[in-house]
């Protein structure tokens, strides 16, 4: 989905017209779906039945039922005094409540890219443009924040539940 993304969003820049906003609504349109479909991998190996949550479920699990768990095996780390574990387990729980912030941010500009085409996407020069205040260029490093994310969440999760 990024290499399609970065595709569309390079399309975006060198059309002019309709044709330059359809393609910048898909370009964000695919970066969201490379964060969905990167959460989900990750959400769906810690319990299969997460697979097939909503989009908009995501960041509740990630806030609920995934924080609680880190919570709670800090709480056993801290009275066995396994540091390591500890500070595993503090990356993971800023990672989650990270991933989850962007998700709905990623998701709310996905359903205004494919649902509002009332506002428009503004293109600031020959090659940069927004769509609801998002730069282009934020929205395509949006898949690199979530691997460093959802590979603090995994490197904890795996070590609690092994």
């Amino acid at each position: 989905m990024q290499i399609v993304g970065h595709f569309l969003q390079l399309e975006a820049v060198k059309n002019s017209g309709n044709d330059r906003d359809l393609y910048a609504r898909s370009a964000y349109n695919r970066y969201y779906y490379a964060v969905f479909l990167n959460t989900r991998t990750m959400l769906s190996a810690f319990n299969g039945s997460w697979a097939s949550l909503a989009h908009k479920s995501y960041p509740e699990v990630l806030k609920g039922q995934v924080t609680q768990e880190l919570k709670k095996a800090r709480t056993k780390a801290q009275k066995t005094q396994d540091s390591e574990l500890q500070m595993m387990i503090e990356s993971a729980l800023s990672a989650a409540v990270a991933l989850s912030s962007l998700i709905e941010k990623a998701y709310g500009v996905r359903v205004i890219a494919d649902y509002e085409p009332g506002i428009a996407v503004q293109f600031s020069s020959a090659n940069r443009f927004s769509l609801q205040s998002v730069d282009i260029t934020e929205a395509h490093n949006w898949h690199s924040k979530v691997g460093v994310w959802t590979l603090a969440i995994n490197k904890a999760w795996t070590q609690i539940n092994a």
